[in-house]
Formats: structure tokens, C-alpha cells, sequence
């Protein structure tokens, strides 16, 4: 329905480290739109998907006359799809198969993230974008959200996870992820909001290490 959306109005929230959001104003003039919470949502220009999530509130209002209706829509990212559903689960690797990371993420998303039919497989996540990740020796939730549960998995060995705008959950060693273009310290006029910071706090030219004897 891009024909009713008031351009000026679309904001796009995109931080590092964030869920990403959206605001948008639309006028409807037949007064038969009415989105509400929990829809789907995507913003595509130029052929590409700039942001896709659920519709978080909606508010509706019809001027003096009622000759068309104005609606104010907050999105957010699906990322928020795992806060609605909990997860009470143990896994454990001692004296059983070896469950590694993905296992556990990926039987989370498919199994123990709701009932039968009500798992974020259901809602459309899929995994293709986790990676292997260390054997994990025993780990238990017990009515966590999946949130919490991607949050503490992730913490083990030092991983992020994300889902895109495609509905791919992703995760990942830091270390293996990288940034889409490289900065080229040539072209400085083409960047924003750059800075560079050196500071000798930490540094130190010697590690003094002091001890003693004991007998065991």
C-alpha cells in the first residue's frame, strides 16, 4: 500500500547492537485501512527490503469532515518475535550424544520455543545462518523468553545473533563477521561521523607478578 504512505513521515531507526524500527504515517481515503498490532510490516525501495518487522502500535485518527483516515504505525524488527515465546528446556552432553550450539539453538526455534504449531519455526524463523559453535556441557531455561535463551547461549562462547529482514536467524562468532565494504582512509570526505581516539590508559611497559612458597 505504498500509493497512501506520506513519504515524509517514514523514519527508519538502523544502530548497531539494536533492534531496528520504523515509523510511518498513512492516509487512507476509502477509511477501510485499519493495521493493527502483530501485522507484518515491509518497506522496500529500489527493489530491496530496507526494513521488514511487526506493526508495535497503531494509532488512528479521522479529521473534522471525515473525509479520509490518518494512521500512525511503530514497527519493529522480528528480533521482537522471540520475546513472545518461552522456552523450558534442559540439554546436556554428559553420558548422551554431544549437543553443540546450533543443536541447541536450532531445536529452541523449532521445538521448545511453544507447543505444536506455535514455534517460531511457525512464525516463519528459520536457521540457516547458525553457526556450529562449541559443545555445550549441560545448559537448562526454565520460562525463559527465547530472547533470553539466544542472549545466554550467545555469551558462552562469545557470539551475537540477529534475525533478518528475511526472517534468517544468525549466529555467529564475532570474529567471523565482518563489515559489508572496508574504510579506505583515502576517501575520508566519504563518511561520517568518524573519529579516532589513542590514549595511553591500560599501557604499561612491565607486569610485576609477586608470590610466595607453600607446602601442599
Amino acid at each position: 500500500r505504498s500509493g497512501i504512505l506520506l513519504i515524509q513521515s517514514l523514519s527508519i531507526n538502523d544502530e548497531l547492537g539494536q533492534r531496528n524500527s520504523a515509523s510511518m504515517g498513512l492516509v487512507d481515503f476509502s477509511i477501510s485501512l485499519h493495521p493493527s498490532p502483530g501485522q507484518s510490516v515491509s518497506i522496500e525501495a529500489d527493489g530491496s527490503i530496507i526494513f521488514a518487522g511487526t506493526i508495535e502500535d497503531v494509532e488512528e485518527s479521522v479529521p473534522q469532515g471525515g473525509s479520509a483516515l490518518f494512521i500512525h504505525i511503530r514497527a519493529i524488527d522480528f528480533n521482537q518475535l522471540f520475546d513472545r515465546h518461552i522456552v523450558t528446556a534442559k540439554y546436556s552432553s554428559v553420558f548422551v550424544a554431544e549437543k553443540n550450539l546450533k543443536f541447541i539453538v536450532k531445536d529452541i526455534v523449532s521445538n521448545t520455543s511453544g507447543n505444536p504449531g506455535e514455534t517460531l519455526k511457525e512464525e516463519g524463523i528459520t536457521t540457516a545462518g547458525v553457526q556450529d559453535g562449541p559443545v555445550i556441557a549441560s545448559i537448562t531455561f526454565h520460562n525463559r523468553t527465547a530472547t533470553d535463551c539466544m542472549d545466554d547461549l550467545a555469551q558462552l562462547p562469545g557470539f551475537s545473533w540477529n534475525v533478518g529482514y528475511n526472517k534468517d536467524l544468525a549466529f555467529f562468532d564475532r570474529a567471523t563477521y565482518f563489515a559489508p565494504v572496508d574504510l579506505d582512509p583515502t576517501k575520508w570526505d566519504k563518511y561520517r561521523n568518524i573519529s579516532l581516539k589513542k590514549s595511553r590508559t591500560d599501557y604499561r611497559n612491565l607486569q610485576r607478578v609477586e608470590g610466595g612458597h607453600d607446602i601442599t
